[in-house]
């Protein structure tokens, strides 16, 4: 319609004049231009994954500007306010399909004016919760069952307790037959099962019964010193126990029970009779008596015990071994009345029961002495068993005298041990080599390199061969790494040595391997203080380069990064409160392989400050379980385990930092490429303690999270302000890389205990203006291979240097300390904003 002025508009004579003048009303109306309203709202279409046809998800979105309300997937819904909008995923189920689940309890969107926004939610497969009901059972009773997935796949579990699996389909459950309050129970039906779908809940009923008996055995006239192997038989099976007491779970039936001779204070205890018959029933507990003869013995020696060791054992034996490594074996007797008696000992080694080896051992002393003295060499017998006969599975027995070539001994019976004829068993554990990178530091400040290399190597392995639990060992020793931390102080005053920490663990995780310890070498310009630093655990230390003392230092520190605090002993910080013996002395008696000389109990532990003069057995013990456990594991090459599925790209970003009173303080990170074709390593670790750990996230400008996970959070030795350190690689596509804006660290213990690191404010407004910050990188050499590096460092505040080549990192630098010494070939400065990197080749 249009408004027309300074014209006449003919009216036929007929029309109504209210009709002229109404249409003049609507085309004034519409004078002034476009009636269009403008757009002031958004839409959002919600998607879900392939899930079965018969389930309807449905939604409650919810949001600042916008009022609750339910609404379905695939629906497109319409006249919603611009702002963060809450989606809250329901469960949804259907009859013969079950319940699913969504993946995230809940998703935030960012509703723009004029736009639809999507947003995927996926959902999975609900839970589902099996439990074997027991009846019959007495209350102490903790049974077994084993239950088997529809493809065949089984999975122990106790009883009475909820087993939960994703596995949908036909399940089957066996009970285990269980041995309680003396009697063994079996169940009553071979094998229950149920069908079920997402979400069920089955419970089964699986009823058990009594299905053997017991023997309470008693001697009589025996001495309370004394404690004999009681042993029953029916001809088919066998069973026993030391010193009097009930033998459970036997079958109904007659049993045949003996028991073993003794002596005690000079008298020889045997039982009356060769055997003693008793009858057993279902349920029910047969009395056994065994009456003993004495007689007095005149001259006698007996075997007191026996152990393996290979740096420090208790007298029971019960320190583990390490396969592959030399262990001692001693042998210990007592005599009753002097003598000059040096009988031979055979010693058998086992393992499991096939026969490894027979040797012989000669006695030190004149005379097999009244008392056992651990402490005397020549009161014993001493024999070096080498590496290959230590396996796992190793049992040894010993016979002192095998022969009887002592005539005038009253009391053969007791020259073997164990006495009671079996083998003695060894825990030997098997590990994977110890894998160590010895790393020069070049400390750019203080102009100062650490003084390791192939031809000193060595020197730094010394004690760890000794002290701690490794046998086969793999050392290499690293190209030099720079840093610009700060001159180190013998106090640690301005933080050096803990950033020199954070650093070098940080390319480890970058550039590392699985299973690599990393040991940081530092020149320092002071003779007394703080020596070194290590992660309790973890696989990265630093230590100075002053030999012999370095070697101590470095097993020190690989000490606290296998798991161990201080010992109590000097001025130490966080000291162990576990540890059992007082003023931090190793507490039982050592042995030195490299000189064949005993460690007396006198001698003060590694992991203290009092000379650190050997290992006890709570430190090696809790160091070789570490190092056996599945904490300790490394999941694997970051190269081969972490590359996002779906994308051509292996690109890692590299975040690190750490945790102390302040809050989190989170490094610039920055995006290890692998352009060139060299892979630049890394690994993907487990985390060790998900009580200690940190949730990092790489996130989008609109607060969207493109990529997160679990990073290890390790406290340094001497827990300095409860400070602790991360450093992960988190694989990014490159569609993440375009996205990303901000890096945020939360630690698991306390979610609001965060930082963040986002892009510089230079590269911020840079990129809001579609462009990116200049670098103004330039290199200058100063002397022969010096070389200055200067940026724009308020647009990049930290700079990481790779060799071109091989992609491994040079170092670290920032724009205070910005010199390093070139060694050769293109150097690429990777150059952070906080979470974006730009890469500059120089050829110095």
């Amino acid at each position: 319609m249009q408004c027309l002025s300074g014209r006449r508009v003919p009216v036929a004579a007929s029309r109504l004049p209210r009709l002229v003048a109404l249409t003049c009303v609507i085309a004034v109306g519409a004078c002034g231009g476009d009636a269009t309203e403008p757009v002031t709202t958004g839409k959002l279409f919600l998607s879900t994954n392939e899930i079965p046809p018969e389930l309807s998800p449905r939604f409650t979105i919810s949001g600042p500007e916008n009022e609750p309300r339910i609404v379905s997937a695939y629906d497109t819904i319409r006249n919603l306010q611009p702002g963060a909008l809450t989606i809250t995923p329901r469960d949804v189920s259907a009859s013969g399909v079950g319940r699913f689940t969504p993946v995230g309890v809940q998703y935030m969107v960012n509703i723009r004016i004029g736009e639809t926004s999507r947003q995927l939610v996926p959902f999975e497969p609900a839970s589902v919760v099996l439990i074997a009901e027991t009846s019959g059972l007495p209350e102490s009773a903790q049974p077994l069952v084993r239950f088997t997935a529809p493809d065949l796949r089984w999975f122990a579990a106790a009883a009475n307790t909820p087993f939960t699996t994703q596995i949908v389909g036909a399940w089957s459950i066996r009970g285990e037959p269980v041995s309680a309050d003396n009697f063994m129970w079996t169940p009553q039906i071979a094998e229950l099962t149920s069908n079920v779908l997402p979400g069920d809940t089955a419970r089964l009923s699986l009823p058990y019964v009594v299905s053997s008996g017991a023997i309470l055995v008693q001697p009589t006239g025996l001495s309370t010193e004394l404690t004999p192997t009681i042993t029953v038989t029916n001809g088919v099976k066998t069973a026993s126990r030391v010193g009097p007491g009930v033998i459970p779970d036997l079958e109904p039936g007659i049993w045949q029970v003996t028991a073993t001779s003794g002596t005690a204070s000079g008298v020889r205890y045997s039982p009356s009779m060769s055997a003693v018959e008793v009858t057993v029933s279902l349920g029910s507990v047969a009395q056994a008596t065994i009456p003993y003869a004495s007689e007095p013995i005149r001259r006698n020696f007996a075997v007191e015990g026996a152990y393996l060791s290979q740096s420090v054992q208790l007298p029971d034996g019960s320190v583990p071994l390490v396969a592959g490594r030399d262990a001692l074996l001693r042998v210990f007797a007592r005599a009753n009345e002097p003598n000059s008696w040096r009988p031979l000992a055979r010693v058998q080694l086992f393992r499991n029961n096939s026969l490894l080896a027979t040797l012989s051992a000669t006695y030190g002393g004149s005379g097999i002495d009244s008392v056992v003295n651990e402490g005397v060499p020549s009161g014993s017998w001493n024999l070096r068993i080498p590496g290959a006969l230590v396996v796992p599975g190793l049992r040894f027995r010993v016979e002192v005298d095998p022969e009887r070539s002592i005539t005038d001994d009253e009391d053969p019976d007791d020259n073997s041990w164990p006495r009671d004829g079996t083998t003695q068993p060894v825990t030997v554990q098997a590990m994977q080599p110890w894998r160590v990178v010895l790393v020069p530091i070049e400390n750019t400040p203080a102009e100062l390199t650490g003084d390791v290399s192939d031809a000193n190597s060595e020197a730094f392995m010394t004690v760890a061969r000794q002290l701690l639990p490794v046998d086969s060992v793999e050392v290499r020793v690293r190209a030099t790494f720079t840093s610009g931390v700060a001159a180190l102080q013998s106090n640690d005053g301005n933080n050096a040595w803990t950033q020199l920490l954070s650093e070098l663990n940080a390319a480890r995780v970058a550039e590392g391997q699985p299973g690599e310890y990393w040991y940081g070498v530092v020149k320092v310009n002071y003779r007394s203080g703080i020596a070194g630093y290590g992660y309790v655990p973890g696989r990265t230390g630093v230590g100075w380069d002053y030999l012999p003392g370095g070697a101590r230092v470095a097993a020190h520190e690989w000490g606290h990064n296998m798991s161990r605090r201080h010992a109590p002993c000097g001025n130490v910080g966080g000291a162990d409160g576990g540890f059992p013996f007082t003023g931090g002395v190793i507490g039982s008696w050592g042995w030195n392989s490299a000189n064949n000389a005993l460690i007396p109990p006198t001698a003060t532990d590694l992991m203290g400050y009092c000379g650190n003069q050997w290992i006890s057995s709570y430190n090696w013990t809790a160091m070789l379980n570490y190092r056996s456990s599945v904490t300790n594991g490394v999941v694997a090459s970051a190269t081969s385990a972490s590359a996002t599925p779906g994308s051509a790209t292996s690109d890692r970003l590299l975040v690190w930092g750490t945790l102390d009173a302040q809050g989190v303080q989170v490094e610039p990170a920055f995006l290890l490429t692998n352009n060139s074709g060299n892979a630049p390593g890394g690994v993907d670790e487990a985390v060790t303690d998900a009580t200690r750990a940190v949730r990092i996230e790489a996130l989008s400008a609109s607060g969207q999270v493109l990529a997160s996970k679990l990073a290890n959070a390790s406290e340094i030795d001497h827990n300095i302000n409860g400070t602790r350190s991360f450093a992960a690689t988190l694989p990014l596509t490159v569609a993440q890389q375009e996205q990303l804006h901000t890096v945020r660290v939360r630690d698991v213990r306390a979610a609001s205990v965060q930082g963040s690191r986002a892009r510089s404010v230079q590269a911020a407004v840079a990129a809001a203006q579609g462009a990116r910050p200049q670098t103004a990188l330039t290199a200058s050499r100063s002397g022969a291979s010096r070389v200055q590096l200067n940026w724009n460092s308020s647009a990049y505040p930290r700079a990481l240097l790779r060799d071109a080549s091989t992609g491994r990192i040079i170092g670290f630098l920032n724009s205070a300390t910005n010199s390093f010494t070139w060694r050769g070939g293109e150097v690429d400065v990777v150059l952070s904003d906080g979470v974006r990197s730009q890469v500059e080749r120089i050829t110095p």
